[in-house]
């Protein structure tokens, strides 16, 4: 059995990718897994995760059956630890992505009933496998209910002018600021930036008819787009109605983020990453990420 633990203030995507991974790689070796995540537990109600059989979604705290077990755990894992029973797996520290499919150690642990394998680590990857279930992965994670429907009424909403009788291309912005400024200040860019690469856009694509669906980790002030004369609106303002709403746009466009990442495997959707922002947009450059493939920002 193996029990994945992700940090609490983990970012939705980084959270879907990593869930991700592990299921793929359980799913095609057989073995149980227990995700402990809050986020996940949250959206408990967002996605159908009653078809994952051997895997268990929960966070301790506000579970409290889990509560329960976990804490007993806590009390006794050094003496399964000393026992061989209970194994905090980490692989080396070296940077690079660690490909659990190849690593025939955590395999052999993983399936065996007498052993717990803890993992807590953002570099485990198997792309293998999730390619091979790369659709039932994205069945998991596929919103349902009143979320499906808000989500869906409201790309419907602003892609069609049912009056005019027009069909917009939606361009979906991400401004990704916030945390950015000191995890990555070398893509905290400047509103006065992105409102300059939405005019290249706009230019770019000129023969189409644009909207742009705009979402960002920030508060926004619409009267500085207000004056570019750009046809936008804003998002859900709600990470996982503004994930999914990205994944039904028609083109992305953002700093590096497995946010928009994640919305572009989900949604087939081409993705452009500002990772220059004097670079000029390359339309020949957009693509759609594939999360069974090596990215080194992803």
């Amino acid at each position: 059995m193996v029990v994945l633990r992700i940090y609490y203030k983990t970012g939705l995507g980084n959270v879907l990718i990593m869930a991700s991974n592990f299921i793929a790689n359980s799913r095609q070796f057989n073995y149980k897994l227990a995700i402990d995540n809050r986020t996940l537990k949250r959206y408990s109600n967002v996605f159908d995760f009653k078809k994952i059989k051997n895997i268990k979604i929960y966070h301790w705290d506000k579970d409290y059956t889990n509560h329960f077990v976990v804490a007993i755990l806590n009390k006794i894992r050094h003496i399964l630890y000393k026992m061989g029973i209970y194994i905090f797996y980490e692989p080396s520290n070296d940077g690079t992505k660690h490909l659990l499919n190849e690593d025939k150690y955590f395999l052999e642990l993983a399936q065996k009933k007498t052993k717990i394998i803890e993992i807590e680590n953002w570099k485990f990857r198997d792309f293998d496998s999730l390619e091979k279930y790369s659709d039932f992965i994205k069945s998991i994670f596929t919103p349902i209910g009143s979320y499906k429907m808000e989500i869906d009424n409201f790309i419907e909403n602003i892609k069609y002018d049912r009056e005019k009788k027009e069909e917009y291309t939606l361009i979906g912005i991400h401004i990704r600021r916030g945390d950015y400024e000191w995890c990555a200040p070398n893509f905290f860019y400047a509103i006065d930036d992105y409102i300059k690469k939405m005019k290249e856009l706009a230019s770019i694509f000129k023969n189409k008819n644009i909207k742009f669906l705009i979402c960002s980790n920030e508060i926004l002030e619409e009267t500085l787009f207000m004056k570019s004369g750009l046809n936008f609106v804003f998002g859900l303002n709600e990470q996982i109605k503004d994930i999914y709403s990205f994944a039904k746009c028609d083109y992305l466009v953002g700093p590096p983020s497995t946010y928009t990442g994640w919305a572009s495997f989900y949604g087939d959707v081409p993705l452009f990453y500002l990772e220059n922002i004097d670079k000029p947009i390359d339309l020949n450059l957009f693509e759609v990420k594939k999360m069974y493939k090596y990215y080194d920002n992803m």
